[in-house]
């Protein structure tokens, strides 16, 4: 069962009364323990997928057993299997070929507007006692040091983002030197990039710093702010001997065709992406099969890397995610997970160095020093006075480097604390 569910794409999950009360436990001890255990690993896998997951697919014999349905198959549509019509609309969703073709949408209908009469005001207008007397108080108060002003009421940034800055110094450098400063629309390019590291070097969400990163220093010249795109789709490796180029095609074609909603060709991911009128930066956190599979992470760097998006449009940006804990799924792999992870880096490496490539790996992830790191974090991060900084300082004096995963537990919580204090 548990070989079928990681091999599969699609589970339909019929749902009747006995169903839902095993599903979730109530049957009689020792009776129905199969859908017991289904509904363990199907409530894991939603769980470990962040209930983004559209692999499980609710059926029903009769409308009437919607009341049925398990809670966590609940938010996903379902389809009730007792007319040819309906069967057709499940079989075309498990294809992927449901709706329609949109046909021509034909010339706007221009619908003619009243014009509005602009209003007049006197042109010296006359403060009330009380208007007079705020301003003078808020001049006398503003009269000091406007700085000191300005810093008392500067609030703390997104806390995320505020503390994933302190261990992204090396990637933003190679950044730095992949990605024009600032550039002018001219040729939009397609810029990827994989980073790799141990999962307690991820705090929760800090995964999204490097992507605001960019968004904040190197795509700053746009006029609307990047969006920012999960690659989510599930999808299944199975063969590792395919041709490197190919391998990566298909399934980034997928990821991005499903992100976009648009098909899974090439032709129409260039022509969506040239319409945009932003950057786009996508990023998916691989899962075990692909971090295992250097052709699959060659292979997506290099069909991205061909795209071209042309002149006058903007650039986007892909960002792979590996973390190196799924190098030791075995004992054996957490024995010497130091040297397979190692090992992994520099066959990539040499993967990617074949295809000229090698700048699209980013700088292992490696866990702060306190001495050093937090301290320059603190000079560059005007937002966390004295007090605070004294705080954090004695939190963490009986560490020398600590990964942020494990800093995040410590410090977080005194983050937030002064956060919600200010405001």
């Amino acid at each position: 069962m548990s070989n079928s569910l990681d091999e599969t794409t699609h589970v339909l999950c019929v749902c009747t009364e006995t169903y839902y009360r095993r599903f979730h436990g109530h049957e009689i001890p020792g009776k129905g323990k199969g859908v017991d255990w289904e509904g363990t690993m199907i409530a894991q896998e939603l769980y470990d997928e962040r209930s983004v997951s559209n692999k499980f697919i609710p059926v029903l014999r009769n409308s009437t057993d919607e009341q049925y349905i398990p809670k966590p198959l609940m938010p996903r549509t379902h389809y009730v299997l007792n007319t040819e019509d309906n069967y057709q609309v499940l079989y075309d969703d498990l294809l992927d070929q449901g709706g329609m073709e949109p046909g021509p949408v034909g010339p706007p209908k221009i619908k003619p507007r009243a014009v509005g009469t602009p209003i007049t005001f006197d042109t010296q207008p006359q403060r009330t006692a009380s208007q007079a007397h705020t301003h003078d108080k808020k001049s006398l108060d503003h009269s000091g040091d406007l700085d000191q002003v300005d810093q008392k009421s500067k609030p703390i940034r997104n806390l995320e983002y505020l503390l994933g800055l302190l261990d992204r110094k090396p990637q933003h450098v190679h950044f730095d030197g992949q990605i024009p400063e600032k550039r002018p629309i001219d040729e939009g390019k397609a810029y990827g990039f994989c980073i790799f590291g141990p999962r307690n070097e991820w705090p929760n969400a800090v995964r999204f710093t490097l992507s605001h990163l960019l968004k904040e220093h190197k795509i700053s010249y746009s006029k609307q702010s990047p969006e920012i795109k999960p690659l989510e789709t599930r999808l299944n490796l199975t063969d590792e001997s395919a041709e490197l180029l190919s391998i990566g095609e298909t399934h980034l074609w997928k990821l991005l065709g499903r992100q976009l909603n648009c098909r899974s060709e090439e032709t129409d991911i260039l022509k969506t992406l040239q319409s945009k009128e932003e950057s786009h930066i996508f990023f998916r956190e691989l899962v075990g099969d692909e971090v295992r599979n250097h052709n699959f992470i060659a292979g997506v760097l290099l069909a991205w890397s061909k795209l071209t998006f042309g002149v006058n449009s903007h650039s986007h940006f892909l960002l792979l995610i590996c973390e190196s804990d799924y190098l030791s799924d075995s004992m054996f792999g957490r024995l010497f997970h130091k040297r397979s992870s190692s090992r992994w880096y520099q066959d990539l490496q040499k993967l990617l160095s074949r295809h000229q490539l090698q700048n699209s790996l980013l700088p292992t992830l490696c866990s702060p020093t306190v001495a050093v790191d937090v301290e320059d974090w603190f000079k560059n991060r005007n937002e966390i006075p004295e007090q605070l900084r004294s705080t954090i300082r004695k939190e963490l004096s009986k560490h020398s480097a600590i990964p942020p995963g494990d800093l995040k537990e410590k410090i977080f919580p005194l983050l937030q604390n002064h956060h919600s204090t200010r405001e």
